[in-house]
């Protein structure tokens, strides 16, 4: 097996998905004893929003997308509008996640990086009401 096909691989996928669900659930616990004050939980958001970050980013950024694996996508037309779309969207959301993480830390630099991963998060629907447009027109 190459590394393109376990890239591609729905096992790949599914571990990618399990890893936001526990950066999720690992952010939440950090933010949650963080306001109780509780002594390492700055590592724990680190942690969480990092996992956040990294798994999105590969998710939705650097998994090229297989159509024969999924009939809703044959029915929508992926196409490189489609793509780009979701290359976008999973930039734009580990930005935003790293801006969250920078913001509730107070490290510098929080405020620019949640500005910046807004910005690009509302490039990124402005693309996905382009590619919705469009493909109704077919």
């Amino acid at each position: 097996m190459s590394l393109e096909d376990l890239m591609n691989s729905r096992a790949m996928r599914n571990f990618v998905r399990i890893l936001i669900l526990m950066g999720g659930a690992v952010a939440v616990v950090g933010v949650v004893l963080k306001l109780l004050s509780v002594v390492g939980a700055a590592n724990l958001m680190v942690a969480g929003f990092g996992t956040l970050a990294v798994a999105l980013l590969f998710l939705n950024a650097l998994f090229p997308y297989d159509v024969k694996d999924d009939n809703l996508a044959r029915n929508m037309r992926v196409g490189p509008i489609w793509n780009f779309a979701m290359r976008s969207t999973g930039m734009s959301l580990a930005a935003l996640m790293i801006g969250v993480l920078f913001a509730l830390l107070h490290w510098p630099g929080g405020k620019s990086l949640l500005l910046v991963g807004a910005a690009a998060l509302v490039f990124s629907g402005l693309i996905w009401i382009y590619y919705l447009s469009q493909r109704n027109q077919f």
